[in-house]
């Protein structure tokens, strides 16, 4: 199976825990879910649209050892080296990555491979001070990988349930083993998008209570709904009183408040 990448841009994280932070976007084309796509925001059935809807539609295939090529070649060569000592991330982002879990965990294995030649040969690192590479994938948690532990593969793992304001089906959207699997990862954080207060009911009844996020508080993040500043300024209080209320984290859309709703950013 080849990689379907609709974009891949350089940039800093705008959400969670790694907010701030330098990172090379890498987005796959495909999806599980719509979330708030056709008219179910007009029928009332969903409050927000998946903003990267109009990016999925095109995408250009690679093989991983392709893919790791054209960075190089798009970024160059003090750019790739500055991933393969952990300096800048890569975030593989979508649609929904776990779908690709099989050429994206060959593409991972390459680059350790070749941070590892990189920091000795070159840099002339012992073998104790080498720094790897940190990855980090944005999942909407609704993919059992079970054998395979596609999510132990990475650095970070954070995945983004959907709430019924994403306007999917309850069945499609939350699946137990994937999400009790994630949190087992040790660096796993559960991103929820909060547009209105009952919103915390929902995430509490759907998703700790029911035993499937388990984590503490602190690695449950609150996001505001929106894609321009006014829409974020209005769902932002919302989370900021959520987050005082629950001892979860708030956190918001960097990239949205920087530069609203411009996609590649």
């Amino acid at each position: 199976m080849k990689l379907e990448v609709s974009e891949i841009f350089a940039s800093l994280q705008g959400e969670g825990h790694s907010l701030g932070s330098r990172a090379l976007f890498i987005r796959l084309s495909k999806c599980n879910l719509c979330c708030g796509c056709g008219d179910l925001r007009e029928k009332g059935l969903a409050t927000w649209t998946c903003d990267s809807q109009t990016q999925m539609k095109n995408f250009v295939e690679y093989e991983p050892h392709d893919l790791i090529a054209e960075i190089e070649k798009k970024f160059g060569a003090e750019y790739m080296n500055k991933i393969l000592t952990g300096e800048i991330r890569i975030v593989i982002t979508g649609g929904e990555p776990a779908l690709y879990a099989e050429p994206l965990i060959q593409m991972l294995d390459m680059i350790d491979k070749m941070a590892v030649s990189y920091q000795t040969t070159i840099l002339k690192l012992p073998q104790n001070k080498l720094s790897p590479p940190i990855y980090e994938v944005e999942t909407n948690g609704t993919i059992f990988s079970g054998s395979q532990e596609f999510y132990q593969r990475f650095s970070f793992v954070n995945c983004s349930p959907k709430l019924a304001s994403s306007g999917m089906a309850k069945d499609k959207r939350i699946v137990p083993f994937a999400l009790v699997e994630i949190a087992k990862h040790p660096y796993s954080s559960f991103k929820f998008v909060i547009s209105k207060p009952d919103d915390w009911n929902e995430i509490r009844k759907d998703f700790v209570d029911a035993g499937f996020v388990t984590v503490h508080p602190s690695r449950i993040f609150l996001m505001p709904a929106g894609n321009t500043r006014e829409e974020l300024i209005e769902s932002s209080q919302v989370v900021w009183r959520m987050a005082e209320e629950t001892g979860c984290t708030a956190t918001t859309r960097l990239q949205c408040w920087a530069w609203g709703p411009k996609p590649g950013v």
